[in-house]
């Protein structure tokens, strides 16, 4: 992914607010796109796309789950996914981290 970033914002550890791109500060573009990470956070970001023209329609979802849920969660996922019957030029994955519990008091 790092390789389509086109230009981004950065707020450098002065504080300093940058653009960043090929022509405007190159040694930082070069480097937030793959030297390492602690140069700056980024704001904004402009990417290449590419057409898929006969790609199917894109889904994103994030769920929030806590550890009692994560069987309903995969078997609302394997719905989603025809139980393993998609065509091989689809795709579906699952990402899962784990978040700290949040105390509401």
């Amino acid at each position: 992914m790092a390789d389509n970033i086109l230009e981004m914002d950065v707020v450098t550890a002065d504080g300093s607010e940058v653009h960043v791109s090929e022509s405007s500060n190159p040694d930082l573009y070069w480097a937030m796109r793959g030297a390492g990470q602690n140069f700056g956070i980024v704001t904004k970001f402009r990417y290449r796309i590419f057409d898929y023209p006969n790609g199917p329609d894109i889904f994103h979802a994030t769920y929030h789950f806590t550890e009692d849920q994560l069987e309903s969660l995969f078997e609302h996922q394997n719905s989603l996914i025809n139980n393993g019957t998609l065509p091989r030029d689809v795709n579906a994955y699952v990402v899962l981290r784990s978040k700290p519990l949040i105390d509401s008091r």
